[in-house]
Parts: structure tokens; C-alpha cells; sequence
């Protein structure tokens, strides 16, 4: 397929429209080339192993160490599966970012990115975080984050960004030599534990 054919194929469906929002005002926009995949986990542990709250329990069984036996008792308290934690896991997928007027210069789309990846430098030789980024109080929210949202079906906030890798075209803009399109592969990660309100804000 040739580089016309292949952006007219990515860009029919607009259904796969990307827009990537950082907080320093700049825009990164795309289509994305295959499915969204969303996935959980959630971690549950046994109250014995996670609190060893059942003292009777310990008791017995150092008493029968003791005395040269060696069993475990257990109590049906003891089984009960407590909650620990829910893990979303990232976000990663490539999307096509193509020069749509002849001016165009699709490298600035992986230079905005950058700025979401990259430490920046002070004058006293310090660095920052990617994008001025704070992970911000007990009370508050992270900040200087990043928003994505694709078509009219999906949208998340307050995502960080852990990887990135650009491919960029050989196939050129006519007049500027220009790469025509690049390819994007990104992944975005939850800057922090979701809730289900939060969650279900994804699918809008």
C-alpha cells in the first residue's frame, strides 16, 4: 500500500480520531491504528497474611513447636479475602499523526511529546519533571498532567506519559521534503489510583 492509500485508510473512520491534551496548552492530534484496550486487576490477600490478626492461631502453633509437633491453625476468619488494591493497567497503542497541509511539519507533534517525557533543565542545573509534573497532596489531584480522547466514545485524565517511540515516513511533503506522516507508539499510565466514578468517566 502506498503512503496515500495508507493515510486514506487510517483517516475513513472517524470514529479513531485522537487528541492528546498537555497541560502547557499544546495539542497532539492522530488517528489511532487498532483497538483500545482497557485492562484491571484487583489484588485481594487472606486476613491471615496480611494483618496476622488471629493471635490464637500464632499461640498454637508456637506451643506445638515446642513440644516437637508441627501443624498450622487456621480459623475460618482466617480465610476471609481482604481488599488490597486496583491496578488499571496502561494505556498503549500507536496512532498516525499526517501532515494535512503542505506547510505541515509532523516532527513538532513528537517534539510536544517530548516535552511530556524529558526533564527540564533550570538555571541552577536542577530538573524538573516532564511537563512541570507534581503529584500534589493527600487532598489534591496531580497536577500538569496529560488528556486524551478518542472519537466520541472514550476520554481520560490525569495520565502520565511512560513511553514513547516515533517512527517518521520516508515518504516526503512535495516542496518542504518533509516526512509526510509519523507513526506513534505511546503509553499512558493513571497518575494515580482510580475509583469507579472515575473509571467509568473513561467510557463517555
Amino acid at each position: 500500500m502506498d503512503a496515500n492509500n495508507y493515510i486514506t485508510s487510517i483517516q475513513s473512520n472517524s470514529t479513531n480520531k485522537l487528541i492528546i491534551a498537555l497541560p502547557n496548552g499544546n495539542t497532539v492530534s492522530g488517528f489511532i491504528k487498532d483497538n483500545l484496550s482497557l485492562a484491571t486487576s484487583t489484588d485481594y490477600t487472606s486476613a491471615y497474611e496480611l494483618s496476622k490478626l488471629n493471635n490464637f492461631s500464632d499461640k498454637a502453633e508456637k506451643v506445638a513447636s515446642l513440644v516437637g509437633q508441627s501443624f498450622t491453625v487456621r480459623t475460618l476468619e482466617d480465610s476471609k479475602q481482604l481488599w488490597k488494591s486496583t491496578t488499571t493497567s496502561p494505556l498503549s497503542f500507536t496512532f498516525v499523526h499526517v501532515a494535512l497541509n503542505p506547510d505541515d511539519d509532523v516532527r513538532k507533534a513528537v517534539r510536544d511529546l517530548n516535552e511530556a517525557i524529558y526533564p527540564t533543565k533550570t538555571m541552577i542545573g536542577t530538573l524538573t519533571a516532564p511537563l512541570g509534573y507534581n503529584a500534589g497532596t493527600p487532598l489534591l489531584k496531580p497536577v500538569n498532567t496529560i488528556s486524551i480522547k478518542v472519537g466520541k466514545w472514550f476520554r481520560a485524565s490525569y495520565l502520565i506519559l511512560r513511553s514513547l517511540n516515533t517512527i517518521l515516513s520516508k515518504e516526503v511533503i512535495k516542496g518542504t521534503n518533509l516526512p509526510l506522516y509519523a507513526e506513534i507508539s505511546i503509553t499512558l499510565e493513571p497518575s494515580m489510583q482510580l475509583d469507579l466514578e472515575e473509571a467509568n468517566e473513561w467510557l463517555v
